[in-house]
């Protein structure tokens, strides 16, 4: 299975991925963006490689005991590569389309089952049946998420997570609010989620 950019925990991460994340302050584990393109580029290194091995080993013949893993590994690199390309374009869009960028990673962890890659390696809208629908994804976050989720965009009116509904803080990463309450100044909202915190802790 591909990478995913936040997890509760490592379990099931392969270990030689594992050194990507890094814990936040509420206990998950996130891909260090930092460390995205050196990823990326040894993903890309490792395709490659796979692909002679294999390439090779279809030219001799005869069947490597190890030609079922290679192939996994293959599988596993291209997917990670896809997941990486993929939350890349979206994070641009969605910023060129108004996105908070404090939010931008709530954002991509509502929205991703609304894209896909084509065959040119460019994120496009799915339906709920995974079929391309034609829209531009920088329209998508203009329009359909933008009338849906208003107080993930700049400029949306809002100050501060105290006048934040409901279904926008538990969407919202706890590192999410702690960013905008610092953003705001919300010194109240800010000690309200450290204690939070606190107590979940005991």
């Amino acid at each position: 299975m591909a990478l995913e950019e936040i997890l509760d925990n490592l379990n099931g991460v392969d270990e030689k991925y594992q050194g990507l994340y890094v814990e936040n302050s509420d206990g998950k584990f996130e891909i260090n963006i930092d460390g995205l393109k050196s990823a990326l580029a040894k993903e890309r290194k490792l395709k490659k490689d796979l692909e002679k091995k294999l390439a090779k080993n279809k030219g001799d013949g005869e069947q490597d005991p190890d030609a079922d893993e290679l192939k996994n590994e293959l599988k596993l690199a291209k997917a990670t590569i896809n997941t990486m390309k993929m939350h890349g374009q979206i994070k641009t869009a969605a910023i060129s389309a108004g996105i908070d960028p404090d939010y931008i990673d709530d954002v991509v962890a509502i929205t991703k089952t609304n894209f896909d890659l084509d065959d040119d390696d460019s994120v496009v809208v799915v339906d709920k049946d995974g079929n391309h629908t034609g829209k531009n994804v920088v329209n998508f976050f203009k329009n359909e998420f933008k009338r849906s989720k208003p107080r993930f965009y700049l400029n949306s009116g809002k100050k501060g997570t105290g006048s934040f509904e409901g279904e926008f803080v538990t969407n919202l990463s706890y590192d999410g609010r702690i960013q905008k309450a610092i953003k705001n100044k919300d010194v109240n909202e800010l000690i309200k989620l450290k204690q939070d915190k606190i107590n979940k802790t005991i």
